[in-house]
C-alpha cells in the first residue's frame, strides 16, 4: 500500500505490520485526495495558503516528486465559467479524487459539483452543471467525502466511479438535525449526477479505495475498502 502522509512524504505501507518506509524526501505539500490510475500515474490535489484546491500534481511513485498539472487556477476558473461568474470568484476545495478509465474526478464541496480532470494537461471541468451533485432530488443530502474506481466487470480497469453520501435530512429542514445514512451512490459521468447502491444507517465514511483486477471471483460483482470515522473533512476543518 502507499499513502501520502503529512508534510508531503509519500511512503510504502507494509499492509501486515502497518511500518512506514519513506519514498524519497517530503514535497511539502498537503493534499485532500490521492489517487492512482490504471496506467499507475499517481495524482494529488493539494490546498494552498488559501486552503483552496487548484489544480492536480502528478506524484512519481518511485521517488516521491510532484509536478503541478494545469494552471494555478485551474478549478476555480472552470467553476466560474461553468456559471457564467468573473474569473477569480470561485474558492474550490476538492475533497477526493477517483479514477475511471485513467481520467481523474473529484468532488469540490464549496458549490457541490463533480469536477474532472485530464491527467496528461491537468485541465479541469464541471460534469454537467455546478452544484448539479446536490440539485434537485439530491438536495436532502450532504457529507461527501470520498471517490473511487472500481472494476464493475472485472476486466483489469476501473469502469465506474463510486462515492458516499454520509447524511440524509429526510424532512428537508436545516432547523432538524440530519441522519447517518452511510449512502454508497455510484456517478453518471456524463451529468454529475449520482444514484444510491445501497445505504448503512448510522455510519460515517471517510475513504474509499478499490482495485481492478482481471481475475473474476464467482458471485462477487466488485469490492470496496473504506474507512468509516465520526465526522467529514470541510474547509473549515482544514482551516481550524
Amino acid at each position: 500500500m502507499l499513502g501520502f502522509a503529512s508534510g508531503g512524504q509519500l511512503v510504502e505501507i507494509d499492509p501486515l505490520t502497518a511500518n512506514l518506509t519513506p519514498i524519497g524526501n517530503a514535497n511539502g505539500l498537503t493534499s485532500t485526495g490521492f489517487d492512482i490510475l490504471d496506467d499507475q500515474r499517481g495524482f494529488l490535489i493539494p490546498f494552498d495558503s488559501n486552503f483552496n484546491t487548484q489544480q492536480i500534481y502528478a506524484l512519481d511513485l518511485a521517488r516521491g516528486m510532484a509536478t503541478p498539472k494545469g494552471s494555478t487556477t485551474e478549478v476555480g476558473d472552470a467553476i466560474d465559467e461553468t456559471r457564467g461568474t468573473a474569473l477569480g470568484t470561485a474558492e474550490p476545495f476538492l475533497i477526493s479524487l477517483g479514477s475511471v478509465e485513467n481520467q481523474l474526478y473529484g468532488l469540490e464541496l464549496d458549490t457541490d459539483s463533480l469536477i474532472h480532470f485530464n491527467p496528461d494537461t491537468g485541465e479541469a471541468g464541471v460534469i454537467g452543471s455546478v452544484g448539479t451533485v446536490t440539485s434537485g432530488d439530491r438536495s436532502i443530502y450532504s457529507g461527501f467525502a470520498a471517490l473511487t474506481g472500481v472494476d464493475t466487470n472485472q476486466d483489469g480497469s476501473f469502469d465506474a466511479l463510486f462515492g458516499n453520501v454520509n447524511f440524509i435530512d429526510s424532512d428537508n429542514d436545516p432547523g432538524t438535525p440530519s441522519e447517518r445514512l452511510g449512502g454508497i451512490a455510484q456517478y453518471n459521468l456524463t451529468d454529475g449526477t449520482w444514484e444510491l447502491v445501497g445505504t448503512n444507517p448510522g455510519v460515517i465514511f471517510f475513504g474509499f479505495a478499490s482495485s481492478p483486477t482481471s481475475v473474476p471471483e464467482p458471485g462477487v460483482l466488485f469490492g470496496i475498502i473504506t474507512v468509516s470515522l465520526f465526522g467529514i473533512w470541510t474547509k473549515r476543518n482544514a482551516q481550524e
